[in-house]
């Protein structure tokens, strides 16, 4: 992207395609920007469609695998004190 830097252009952009698609999904993502420093703009810019993607791969994974409270813990301090009676 730093080859990009200063040759004119008022601003920057990617764009990436996924392949074998199945008909009717998005097939095309392209994100552009004409800030003041566009490149650092569009990777900031991608950054944060991450975050957002781990986040909700994150919420999914707790809703299929919730975690659950351990009574073992419970239970050992139990053991240990009818252990000292």
């Amino acid at each position: 992207m730093e080859k990009q830097h200063n040759r004119g252009q008022d601003g920057a952009g990617i764009a990436t395609v996924k392949l074998n698609t199945e008909p009717g999904y998005p097939f095309l993502h392209r994100l552009r920007s004409s800030a003041n420093q566009p490149i650092a703009d569009l990777f900031y810019q991608i950054g944060k469609e991450i975050e957002e993607i781990e986040k909700r791969l994150k919420a999914k994974q707790e809703l299929v695998n919730p975690k659950k409270k351990s009574k073992s813990k419970k239970k050992d301090k139990e053991k240990k004190k009818q252990k000292k009676k």
